[in-house]
């Protein structure tokens, strides 16, 4: 794995959505799994896109959020 501090924080929350919700981590592998077999090159802003069209309530809280932290979001 990276030693990057970003690529730690994702591997936390990770951590965290399956003790949290192991159905979950097991829907979002699916869905990854599922958009890699159509296109092995696909990207995760591409992933990101789709999150935010199909939860955009979940984007925007999620965008207030980052705002309030002044931490950076790519969109």
């Amino acid at each position: 794995m990276l030693e990057n501090s970003q690529v730690q924080i994702a591997e936390q929350l990770i951590k965290q959505i399956e003790t949290e919700s192991p159905q979950s981590l097991m829907w979002l592998i699916s869905s990854i799994n599922r958009l890699l077999l159509t296109d092995k090159d696909f990207s995760l802003l591409e992933f990101q896109r789709i999150v935010s069209c199909i939860c955009p309530e979940s984007r925007e809280s999620f965008d207030s959020i980052m705002e309030m932290k002044e931490l950076k979001t790519i969109k």
